[in-house]
């Protein structure tokens, strides 16, 4: 299954897989986390509007917290 978003004009395909996670590659998480950082608001809120899970954007933090 495919989803699919548009941004500027551009297409941009997010590969979701039969369980329902979508997988991102590490360019959009990197700007998912900065997008986090200037929104000043906390992980849950960040999380639910932008369609992440809390242990998601809790993971993806921890790693870039690591240097992964």
């Amino acid at each position: 299954m495919i989803e699919g978003d548009t941004t500027e004009g551009s297409a941009v395909v997010l590969r979701q897989e039969l369980a329902g996670r979508v997988r991102r590659t590490a360019q959009q998480r990197a700007e998912i986390l900065a997008e986090f950082v200037r929104s000043g608001i906390i992980g849950p809120q960040f999380a639910k509007v932008s369609g992440l899970s809390d242990s998601t954007l809790a993971t993806w933090l921890k790693k870039r917290r690591e240097g992964f």
